[in-house]
C-alpha cells in the first residue's frame, strides 16, 4: 500500500481540471483504457480528500464548523462513449450536484424557482465564518433571490 500524498502540488493537474469543471459542467477527460480513467478519478477524489483535510485543520478552532471545499459539488463519473455511466468507461465526466427536483413554495403559496441557489458553498461558509451582523435588528440577507419568485404560478 502506498503512502498518502500530503501536498496539493502533487495533484496540480487534477485540481486545475476540477477548477475548470466547476464553471463548465459536463466537462470530460478521455483516456485510452478504463484503468487510466479509474486512476484519474481516484486522483481527483484523493485531491478532494486532501483539500478537505487541509480545510478541517484551518477551521478546527471554530466549534460546529465542518470542512467544505468548492469541489464537494462535483460529481465525477466514469462514462462510456454514449455518455452513460459505466464502471469500465474510458471517459471521466464532471457534473455539478445542483439538481433540484422539488417544488419550493413560500409560506404564501408562491412558487420559487429552483435557481435561487446562487451562492457557492465558499460564499455561504464565508458568511458563516464572518458571524452574525453587528445589529441583529437589521433585516437578514436571504439566500433566496426575490426575483426568482414566479408570480401567478400556482399549481
Amino acid at each position: 500500500m502506498s503512502k498518502p500524498i500530503n501536498s496539493p502540488a502533487a495533484y496540480a493537474d487534477v485540481i486545475a481540471i476540477m477548477q475548470r469543471a466547476l464553471n463548465d459542467p459536463g466537462l470530460t477527460v478521455e483516456f485510452e483504457t478504463p484503468g487510466e480513467a479509474k486512476h484519474f478519478r481516484q486522483r481527483c477524489n484523493s485531491a478532494r480528500l486532501l483539500l478537505r483535510k487541509m480545510e478541517a485543520e484551518r477551521i478546527a478552532h471554530i466549534p460546529g464548523m465542518r470542512p467544505q471545499i468548492a469541489f464537494d459539488t462535483l460529481v465525477i463519473r466514469l462514462v462510456d462513449a454514449t455518455g452513460k455511466a459505466h464502471k469500465d468507461g474510458t471517459i471521466v465526466r464532471f457534473d455539478r450536484n445542483t439538481q433540484f427536483a422539488g417544488v419550493i413554495r413560500t409560506s404564501g403559496g408562491k412558487i420559487i424557482s429552483p435557481d435561487f441557489i446562487e451562492k457557492t458553498a465558499e460564499e455561504i461558509c464565508g458568511e458563516i465564518l464572518a458571524g452574525p451582523p453587528a445589529d441583529l435588528d437589521e433585516p437578514q440577507v436571504s439566500l433566496i433571490d426575490p426575483n426568482s419568485i414566479i408570480e401567478g404560478d400556482e399549481e
